[in-house]
């Protein structure tokens, strides 16, 4: 299970500081983003903290990159469920397939 952390973001808008006569809609647009971007930064797990590899189709070891590059290379289609990755703090080497958390991670974030 992939434990997210707690994280308060004041976001100032300059829309909102501006005018005194803005609609209610206009206001609560405003902090709806402001609370999106707040949601969107604090759901990113630990996974974007650590070094990764992963063990290419000749079984040779790709690394290390940050999570971002690991991203890049699930998107290019350089590793698949099936491939082994190891992550700072991994006792062992695990298939994608059995770290759903990270599959679903680099989808959300890519």
């Amino acid at each position: 299970m992939t434990e997210v952390s707690s994280l308060t973001v004041n976001f100032s808008s300059p829309i909102s500081q501006t005018s005194n006569s803005q609609s209610s809609a206009q206001q609560a647009a405003t902090g709806a983003l402001g609370d999106l971007a707040a949601i969107a930064l604090s759901v990113r797990s630990d996974a974007w903290l650590k070094m990764w590899y992963y063990l290419d189709p000749s079984r040779q070891p790709q690394g290390p990159m940050e999570f971002p590059q690991l991203a890049t290379e699930w998107k290019k289609r350089a590793l698949n469920e099936h491939s082994l990755v190891w992550g700072e703090g991994m006792s062992e080497w695990k298939a994608l397939s059995e770290l759903p958390e990270i599959i679903q991670e680099i989808e959300i974030h890519s």
